[in-house]
């Protein structure tokens, strides 16, 4: 059996590719690793394995320099005689910025590189399984999503609205996917939003876990106390996308997430009250209050009208713990598309994913308050600036 792998050098990607190199039956597996030289994708592919001291094989991993934005990536795929015989694809390469200048980026990754994939998969003759790796939410953010229990077949929707290019792109890319690659050979999943790694080491990525961390630091949340989260653990996505490659499914498309175990947002970021050292206690409010909040961080104090009024120990908190207005500014902005997405208070039903044997996912708060040395002290200015 041999596996071809996009995305392996990233957050579930290299998961994914660590548990497929411990599966005596798989011979090889193909990663395109975006690098300009054999030696450097090489290079790339040992740091995935070396982060948790993890064995690499170089003779079952095969390292293949590539780049999902490039137009012509089908036909260098389909002339490297090596890869005529993958029977599995995983396709867990994308570019997940929520950044706006991003935009052309993401759209050439998230697009271009599934249509250029699933175009050079379409032609193995080997080929069993096409696994597309996308997004619960391509769901989509109008209002009538809005505090939904949402199921797998009301996505697609071209009609959607969303809160970041993203989501949309990811959706075209799966909608792209599903008219190139045949029903019985196609393998849809798509995780709800991934949070950490439920085992006791650090994380491959702080993507999300940053946003948590920050809240904790704001502690005036201008969301529902009841908003829920639908998030999983890296660990269990990995898991479950490779138990669903290699069982006799019943659909072609499942959720990997929480479905009715999400947890309340509250459950979580008690975890970090309980770890902290006695900051101002957590207050939630109106998501329109945001919108001060940002007035204050420009000095616009004319423009706080409630906070002014009912919010003033948080003022002087803020004051207290940002070392300028420009810091708490860059938080703000980068977690203002986060908080959109914590004020839609959607869910994503798995009851698919349970019926083919797949055991649910632990309770975030559960796996967080065990894991909340590796992700506390993340430096939120730092991660802000990267999504401002």
């Amino acid at each position: 059996m041999k596996v071809f792998l996009t995305g392996a050098t990233g957050f579930l990607g290299g998961e994914l590719l660590v548990e497929f190199s411990k599966l005596s039956f798989i011979e090889k597996i193909f990663c395109l690793v975006r690098a300009d030289s054999q030696l450097a994708a090489q290079c790339r592919l040992k740091k995935v394995f070396a982060f948790h001291d993890d064995f690499y094989d170089e003779s079952k991993t095969v390292a293949i320099p590539g780049d999902l934005m490039d137009e012509n990536l089908s036909k260098k795929l389909r002339s490297d005689f090596e890869l005529n015989s993958v029977n599995i694809i995983v396709h867990s390469g994308a570019n997940t910025s929520f950044l706006p200048q991003k935009r052309n980026v993401v759209e050439a990754t998230n697009v271009n590189g599934a249509i250029q994939v699933a175009t050079w998969a379409s032609g193995l003759k080997d080929l069993k399984t096409f696994a597309y790796v996308g997004t619960a939410m391509i769901a989509g953010a109008g209002p009538s999503m809005v505090g939904r229990h949402i199921f797998e077949d009301e996505s697609p929707n071209p009609n959607a609205e969303h809160i970041v290019d993203y989501t949309r792109f990811k959706m075209i890319g799966e909608m792209n996917v599903r008219r190139i690659i045949p029903e019985d050979k196609l393998l849809v999943v798509r995780p709800s939003a991934i949070l950490g790694d439920s085992r006791l080491w650090k994380p491959r990525s702080f993507d999300i876990a940053w946003v948590f961390t920050a809240l904790n630091v704001l502690r005036l949340c201008p969301f529902d106390i009841t908003c829920r989260v639908d998030l999983i653990s890296v660990d269990y996505a990995s898991r479950a996308i490779i138990d669903l490659i290699f069982s006799d499914r019943n659909f072609n498309c499942y959720h990997l997430s929480a479905g009715r175990s999400a947890t309340a947002m509250w459950d979580i970021l008690q975890v970090y009250r309980n770890n902290d050292n006695g900051r101002i206690d957590y207050h939630f409010a109106d998501p329109g209050l945001y919108k001060e909040m940002v007035s204050f961080s420009k000095k616009r104090l004319e423009q706080c009208e409630v906070l002014n009024r009912d919010y003033k120990d948080y003022l002087h908190y803020w004051q207290g713990i940002f070392n300028s207005n420009g810091e708490f500014r860059i938080l703000l902005f980068g977690l203002e598309k986060y908080l959109r997405f914590i004020n839609l208070d959607q869910t994503f039903d798995n009851t698919r994913l349970l019926s083919e044997g797949i055991k649910e996912p632990e309770v975030t708060s559960s796996y967080v308050g065990r894991t909340i040395s590796f992700i506390k002290d993340i430096d939120i200015i730092e991660s802000s600036q990267k999504n401002a």
